[in-house]
């Protein structure tokens, strides 16, 4: 009777999930990822170092992985169409900290299609009332993945030709704290509610600079401009009232001495991400961010809008330290080589 008991409460605590890192378990990672789940053809690999996985026994046979959305992102959140999906997991026997761009082969005996490619499509996912998002991104796998005690990589492939979506998961990047992204005080988007700004800052060396664009036009271009200033751009006072030039509401609130382009998603999102180098001199700088959006609602005849201006604040420290995570990740039509991320991940919950 003993030893069926023992079974049982062994069998109980192998079913628990574990969520790595744990260090996140039960609060809200330092960032946020709109891949793989935000873009419309990716193909996305996390690999996540063993010591991030002790609450995983060796051979564990590993039978659904899930993610969660992240909390800090308003209910921006759509319901994705039908997409097609293949998830791939490996025992990886290589470095985290530095993996290399290439895929792993399909004849790799250390990897194997654990959910094979079908159509799926996920639920709008609202915020919850306090804490972190439940994992409710959600794979049970076709069949299990079993552990060997070696890093773990999780790669997804998606194939979707829409734009309807856009899904930010939880994730860590670097360690905090970082850096701050503030509005500037005044400062306001238009038309009035729309063509939010909003963004966050790592440690110099510690990750990447992300800056976000909420509710512009859909599948329109975007322009992010940075500058070195918030009073003064090219001998002109900031900032600069845009109705004389038929845009009430819209102001310019940044010197714009660097313009990147980019596309928004179907949702009316952009997204602009790129990593911050460990130099020194860039402990506590500061630079100033605003959108220009192709836009028609504020008036027609002049199809432009802006966002709210930012303050970019990188953190007081040099952070290169390894995180025990990385990704590589590409584009639909680049799937030979990724682009390597490293010091970052996606949280996952892994059950077994």
């Amino acid at each position: 009777m003993r030893a069926v008991a023992l079974l049982s409460c062994v069998a109980t605590l192998a079913a628990q999930p574990a969520v790595i890192p744990a260090s996140v378990a039960t609060v809200e990672g330092n960032t946020l990822d709109r891949e793989p789940f935000g873009h419309e053809s990716l193909r996305h690999l996390t690999y996540y170092h063993r010591d991030l996985l002790g609450a995983v026994p060796w051979q564990a046979a590993i039978n659904r992985i899930a993610y969660r959305r992240d909390t800090t992102v308003p209910r921006t959140v759509l319901r994705r169409p039908p997409s097609i999906w293949q998830v791939r997991m490996g025992n990886y026997r290589g470095s985290v900290a530095q993996p290399p761009s290439a895929w792993p082969v399909a004849a790799d005996p250390d990897w194997s299609v654990v959910f094979q490619p079908r159509q799926i499509s996920f639920p709008d996912l609202p915020n919850p009332a306090a804490g972190p998002a439940p994992f409710q991104l959600v794979y049970w796998l076709d069949r299990p993945f079993v552990y060997n005690g070696n890093h773990l990589g999780v790669e997804h492939f998606v194939a979707d030709s829409q734009l309807l979506h856009d899904y930010f998961v939880d994730a860590v990047d670097g360690l905090v704290p970082g850096g701050t992204v503030d509005s500037l005080p005044g400062s306001s988007s238009c038309p009035g509610g729309q063509n939010r700004a909003a963004g966050q800052a790592p440690n110099p060396g510690g990750g990447n600079r992300e800056l976000y664009l909420f509710g512009a036009q859909p599948a329109a271009t975007a322009v992010l401009g940075l500058g070195v200033s918030d009073s003064n751009w090219s001998g002109q006072t900031l900032p600069i009232d845009l109705s004389t030039s038929g845009l009430p509401g819209c102001s310019i609130y940044a010197s714009l001495e660097a313009l990147y382009a980019t596309r928004t998603s179907g949702a009316g999102v952009g997204e602009f991400s790129i990593p911050v180098p460990g130099h020194p001199w860039l402990i506590g700088a500061t630079l100033y961010a605003q959108w220009l959006c192709a836009d028609t609602r504020v008036n027609p005849l002049v199809p432009l809008a802006t966002s709210e201006g930012l303050r970019i604040t990188l953190g007081n420290s040099l952070n290169s330290a390894n995180l025990g995570m990385s990704v590589v990740s590409a584009f639909a039509g680049s799937n030979q080589f990724g682009y390597v991320q490293p010091n970052r991940g996606l949280v996952i919950e892994l059950n077994w």
